[in-house]
């Protein structure tokens, strides 16, 4: 199966009508088999973030628990951040991204 059918979601760019542009601070892909693409991209020597582990209403201290989120509860289970910083260099996003494919291989 294409690589690109098995991630959930792309960040998309925005259209921008020249007013504007935007600027990202992170590149969040979803992936339902995300724990194992991190062991896969991390062996690749490539750090990933899981920068949300928990959603914030199973987290004990904020007493959310007694709602229901399972769209919440997937998203934060799929989720992971590639690489992405003004240094990186378009070797090393090609890097990221053919490891990515690889792994849907």
């Amino acid at each position: 199966m294409p690589y690109a059918l098995v991630i959930n979601r792309l960040m998309t760019h925005p259209n921008s009508n020249g007013d504007y542009f935007d600027v990202f601070q992170n590149y969040v892909i979803r992936c339902k088999e995300r724990d194992d693409l991190v062991v896969h991209l991390r062996k690749s020597g490539i750090e990933v973030l899981i920068s949300w582990p928990t959603p914030l209403h199973k987290q004990k201290a904020l007493g959310l628990s007694h709602f229901n989120l399972p769209m919440t509860e997937r998203i934060s289970a799929e989720v992971v951040s590639l690489p992405m910083y003004p240094e990186l260099a378009d070797e090393d996003a090609e890097f990221v991204i053919e490891a990515v494919k690889n792994f849907f291989v």
